[in-house]
């Protein structure tokens, strides 16, 4: 074609077939300029339909042209499209691209998700948000989960993205409360203030919990319960914060991750539960047992 003549757009083959591309962005936007909205719309919508018909196309340039396809497409490409938004918007997460990732969030909430996709994605714009500094659309993101909400574990996740904005923000205490919040959720109770009695009471149910197993559980079975599993993660969240802010409640973080693993299973926090168990088995002065969880600890690490 004359365009190929003249350099403006490379031909090259594909396993599809032929495929063409600009050879400047200034020379795609120009292309671009010379077409009214309603024209660019419907082009959006057939390019990202072939795309979607490929077996392996990119999800991001899918995303690009259907997310400017407006009304041309059907209720049931929309609701598709906002589970592509939630993908991209995930793989930006990953690769720190906070921005961009937000800005797939909403996209996706803009086309008609169904119920968990939109909680899905209002979590992922809450991280974005986060991450991108805007404390105050975290805010708003995480309510909205709250509200929309009735699962635990989903309501958990919600909070800890708080309780991570709290840390950052340096408030350590707050960031305390909103963790055990979240873990209230899951149905992991932590006092607000401990007293030594319910201290006391809490080691010594956690001892005979963990004396009907035997100390090798190197080879026990792996964690699979995920609200356990995000239990553990938040327990190993609230650690740092809890040992600046609230010591006091340090010995219940210990003793909770160490029953999860001896009741559950184990998984890569096993190794840091044991050890911090064993750290307050020491703060105590059983020092033998101790000494035993934290070979455990070494050995579930190697």
């Amino acid at each position: 074609s004359a365009a190929v003549r003249e350099e403006l757009v490379f031909s090259f083959r594909v396993r599809d077939g032929g495929a063409f591309q600009f050879a400047h962005d200034r020379i795609r936007q120009a292309a671009r300029s010379c077409l009214d909205d309603a024209t660019a719309t419907s082009w959006h919508a057939r390019i990202g339909r072939r795309l979607g018909r490929q077996k392996s196309p990119s999800l991001f340039e899918l995303v690009h042209h259907l997310n400017q396809a407006g009304e041309h497409l059907s209720g049931a490409e929309r609701t598709k499209l906002a589970e592509h938004n939630l993908d991209a918007g995930q793989r930006a997460l990953m690769s720190v691209a906070y921005a961009p990732a937000l800005n797939f969030f909403d996209a996706g909430l803009a086309n008609a998700p169904t119920r968990e996709v939109s909680l899905l994605l209002h979590l992922g714009a809450a991280e974005a948000a986060y991450l991108s500094g805007d404390r105050g659309r975290a805010k708003v993101e995480v309510d909205t989960v709250l509200r929309l909400s009735d699962d635990p574990l989903t309501q958990a996740m919600a909070l800890r993205i708080q309780m991570r904005q709290a840390v950052s923000g340096g408030s350590l205490s707050e960031a305390v409360d909103i963790g055990i919040e979240a873990l209230k959720r899951l149905h992991v109770h932590l006092p607000h203030a401990p007293t030594k009695l319910v201290i006391a009471t809490d080691m010594a149910r956690t001892r005979v919990r963990l004396r009907r197993a035997p100390l090798s559980r190197v080879h026990d079975p792996e964690l699979t319960d995920r609200v356990q599993g995000m239990a553990l993660e938040l327990l190993a969240e609230l650690a740092p914060p809890v040992y600046l802010a609230r010591q006091d409640l340090l010995p219940l973080l210990g003793c909770a991750m160490a029953r999860i693993n001896a009741e559950y299973g184990v998984n890569e926090l096993a190794s840091y539960a044991y050890a911090l168990y064993a750290l307050v088995l020491s703060a105590f002065g059983d020092y033998a047992s101790a000494r035993d969880y934290g070979d455990l600890s070494e050995k579930l690490g190697e």
